[in-house]
């Protein structure tokens, strides 16, 4: 909204329709009011000074009648009108006059630029209760379960050079991912043709992790390419020879594992591709579009230590079944980082989380 050539901010925007709104509902109650008189209606108010009009009240009468003379200005409708005051037998109380909000607001930034005032208590910030937590979402860690040894701690001049693109990253992650969930890996035909038709079909595809909407600005012909060199890859080849694969797998694992407790705490994930191959042996493949190079392999990896061991983690108990490699897929450059799991690396998962969780 543009008022005397100014831009009027969000307050003062709701400062004026709040006005508005209720001087409209002032005036529907004197409506009310004057519409319930029986025999005879008196309409009373305190003036500084004859004539002059204060409040909505008074300026409806004015645009009906002569507030001094009660003359009607467009009906043959007469009123009386007393202009000394009535006698009094009591002695008025003195009242207090209602501050408006904008006067309690210009108060209270007063007093916190002096440092003052007082914080009540029922309005400080509520410390988050993490005991109070029954499900937990692993769908996309970032880093807050991984330890932070050498290898993953990276600053920000030793990335400079791999800036990304102007688009939404987990944008085109939801659209690679969508398409990795729905193209057969054993005859992959006109690919492409998937890339575009989600595009076009579905402007806001989203996988069952409640990964982000698909970004208007992803580029398609990237997406592409990077399925494309996925597809022609070794891994694809065994996923496609696989006895059995499971793809976008929901997990729900009961914490800490092998707790019957029905009111107990949950871990909730979704696997990208979990796979039994050639061998009969159970894999996990994660995939990721970070922008990297083999140099930054190791470091980038670093972060998604503990999901993909948690991943493991939840699998091994669901299936009854040992967990051979977890791999991580780095679609852009066509690179795997594999992770061992064995006895260790599921204590030191169960530890850690337990730490997070506490």
């Amino acid at each position: 909204m543009i008022r005397d050539e100014q831009y009027v901010g969000g307050y003062q925007l709701f400062s004026i329709t709040e006005k508005e709104e209720t001087k409209a509902e002032i005036i529907r109650l004197l409506y009310v009011a004057t519409t319930r008189a029986a025999d005879y209606l008196v309409l009373s108010s305190g003036l500084d000074k004859l004539g002059k009009i204060e409040g909505p009240w008074m300026e409806l009468l004015d645009q009906r009648f002569d507030r001094l003379t009660g003359k009607a200005r467009k009906s043959t409708h007469q009123v009386k009108v007393v202009t000394s005051p009535p006698p009094l037998k009591i002695k008025p109380t003195k009242t207090t006059g209602r501050q408006t909000l904008k006067k309690l607001l210009q108060k209270a930034q007063k007093k916190a630029q002096k440092g003052e005032g007082r914080l009540p208590k029922y309005l400080a910030p509520v410390a988050p209760d993490k005991a109070a937590r029954r499900q937990f979402s692993f769908s996309r860690l970032t880093g807050v379960l991984h330890e932070r040894t050498p290898a993953s701690i990276i600053t920000v001049d030793e990335t400079e050079e791999f800036p990304e693109k102007a688009l939404d990253p987990l944008g085109l992650g939801t659209l690679v991912h969508a398409v990795l969930a729905e193209v057969d890996f054993t005859n992959p035909g006109d690919y492409t043709e998937i890339v575009r038709r989600i595009k076009r079909d579905s402007p806001n595809p989203q996988l069952a992790d409640g990964t982000v909407p698909l970004s208007p600005e992803v580029d398609l012909e990237e997406a592409i390419e990077m399925i494309g060199r996925f597809l022609a890859s070794s891994r694809a080849s065994e996923i496609a020879t696989a006895k059995e694969v499971h793809r976008e797998l929901e997990f729900m694992l009961a914490w800490p594992p092998g707790s019957r407790d029905p009111e107990g705490r949950y871990l909730q994930g979704f696997i990208d591709c979990l796979y039994r191959d050639a061998a009969g042996q159970w894999q996990i493949v994660d995939y990721k579009t970070n922008r990297i190079t083999a140099e930054y392999l190791e470091v980038e990896a670093a972060k998604y230590q503990m999901q993909m061991l948690l991943y493991a983690l939840a699998a091994e108990t669901i299936l009854k079944e040992s967990i051979v490699e977890l791999t991580l897929y780095f679609l852009r450059p066509g690179l795997e980082y594999h992770f061992s799991w064995n006895d260790i690396a599921k204590q030191r998962v169960i530890d850690l989380i337990n730490q997070h969780l506490s």
